[in-house]
């Protein structure tokens, strides 16, 4: 019975390890989109894909923020960032035209890692 126990605990770990997946282990908890650190969130996103475009964006507004715990392959726990935001050209010659809206998805590992993703909503 001990060695099913090994086995099955073995078997899921090398699972999680070859899928290299995150398994999420709580729900979206919304954040307060006035604090400072969720606009620094947003911000960081907006200057992240005004670099990939090649152009400048200045955020508008932050909609919505969330996050969520999580569970990544080699035994690491994620801390998981949703920010959605609208940004705009700031070389835009309409007056109420060029808005964005973006979702940056940021993610922390406890090594002090990060990843920062911003996709067009």
């Amino acid at each position: 019975m001990k060695y099913f126990f090994l086995v099955h605990i073995l078997f899921f770990a090398l699972f999680i390890v070859i899928l290299s997946q995150t398994i999420q282990y709580g729900n979206w908890k919304n954040l307060n989109p006035n604090s400072p650190i969720v606009r620094k969130w947003a911000n960081e996103g907006v200057s992240l894909y005004g670099a990939e475009r090649n152009k400048t964006f200045i955020l508008v507004r932050v909609l919505r923020a969330q996050s969520r715990n999580g569970f990544s392959a080699p035994n690491i726990t994620v801390k998981r960032h949703r920010v959605y935001c609208t940004a705009r050209n700031a070389m835009c010659p309409r007056l109420g035209g060029c808005k964005r809206s973006l979702r940056t998805i940021i993610v922390n590992y406890l090594n002090g890692t990060r990843t920062v993703n911003v996709r067009l909503i």
